[in-house]
């Protein structure tokens, strides 16, 4: 792991799990605080990196006109081990939306993986917990 400073040009997004992502309050405390929590990409080459985890603050980032910023960048996994993370966080976070869990467990569960598998891979007990 390490970080870069990347055009935000250069991050692509993902699927997005969130109803709305434009938080102009979340602008606001990055103007006055700076970003506090670094975004997290994946490099998948040189000029492309994509979006694990901070997109409320990349859309903040843009509607700022930042044009640079620096990332944790880690290394390249695939989309369901990517959405796998971001759940992860969502679980942990004292922020969670319901919405945004249930968008995220529903494309897992689409593409394949059963309820225990997500119970597992976010280190829950009971598949139960998540649903």
């Amino acid at each position: 792991m390490k970080f870069k400073n990347i055009s935000l040009e250069h991050i692509k997004l993902e699927n997005e799990f969130r109803k709305n992502l434009e938080d102009f309050s979340l602008a606001t405390s990055i103007k006055q605080n700076g970003l506090i929590e670094p975004l997290i990409v994946e490099e998948k080459d040189s000029n492309c990196f994509i979006l694990v985890e901070g997109y409320r603050r990349f859309w903040a980032l843009k509607h700022l006109n930042v044009p640079f910023i620096t990332c944790k960048v880690e290394k390249l996994t695939s989309k369901n081990s990517r959405i796998l993370k971001r759940l992860r966080v969502e679980l942990k976070s004292k922020k969670k939306t319901g919405y945004e869990v249930e968008r995220m467990i529903s494309f897992l569960l689409d593409d394949g993986y059963t309820e225990e598998d997500i119970a597992k891979q976010c280190n829950i007990a009971d598949s139960n917990s998540i649903l």
